[in-house]
């Protein structure tokens, strides 16, 4: 299933909490039902799929804000080692 999740996908999704956000939840819907995200999954799969992405009451990250994150954290820990 992973293969048939595309750049776009992903993209539409980092830094969204749907299950938090009502917000990211509608601008998400949209997307799916006009299949500009998740658009390889057809019936019961997009609609599993939606139902996982509303149960995330947290912001779906990024590899962008991990490799930020981990920057902060390397900053921090040679503080405390020095």
């Amino acid at each position: 299933m992973m293969q048939k999740v595309d750049q776009a996908t992903v993209k539409a999704l980092e830094l969204t909490a749907p299950g938090a956000c009502t917000t990211d939840a509608q601008t998400l819907s949209g997307k799916l039902q006009s299949y500009q995200i998740f658009g390889a999954f057809r019936g019961q799969d997009r609609e599993d799929i939606w139902n996982k992405l509303c149960s995330i009451n947290c912001l779906i990250p990024s590899l962008f804000t991990f490799f930020e994150d981990l920057k902060y954290l390397q900053a921090k820990w040679r503080y405390f080692v020095a």
